[in-house]
């Protein structure tokens, strides 16, 4: 089996606290989690060769405000130029216009953080055992995409 690098855009503690519990039981995954708190410091932080590639991104807030930004947009772009694999959000928001916007955008799947935070964590381990034990994921690498591709 093999161990896949994940890429965790979260600021906050509990939640990350949340993914990590997800991956180590009640029998770990195969994956290691690299988190950091913003998109754009991805980004930087894959530039600079800080971070292993991912196979697998997750955009992680229950603000969905941060959403609607044309920042996070350019991040999750440049993003998707620096590591091939699916991204995955998880919103606050069920807001049909933010669950369009994430789809239209870079989104391989949107999911809505749960209220209940037993919920919420039955949600998270679900989503990983689903994305790393069943699905094919890529072995990271750099994608090619040309500038002018829309995407």
């Amino acid at each position: 089996m093999d161990n896949w690098n994940i890429l965790l855009i979260e600021c906050n503690p509990e939640d990350v606290r949340i993914w990590r519990r997800a991956l180590a039981s009640p029998s770990p995954l195969p994956a290691t989690l690299q988190v950091v708190e913003r998109a754009d410091e991805a980004v930087a932080r894959l530039e600079s060769h800080d971070l292993p590639l991912p196979s697998l991104i997750i955009f992680n807030t229950r603000l969905p405000k941060r959403l609607k930004t044309p920042e996070i947009d350019s991040a999750i772009r440049e993003l998707r130029r620096k590591a091939a694999g699916p991204v995955l959000f998880f919103c606050g928001s069920d807001d049909k216009a933010d669950v369009e916007r994430a789809y239209r955008g870079y989104a391989s799947a949107y999911t809505r953080i749960p209220d209940d935070p037993e919920h919420y964590a039955h949600v998270v381990r679900a989503t990983l055992e689903f994305w790393l034990t069943l699905v094919q994921l890529p072995r990271p690498y750099h994608p090619v995409i040309p500038e002018d591709v829309p995407h």
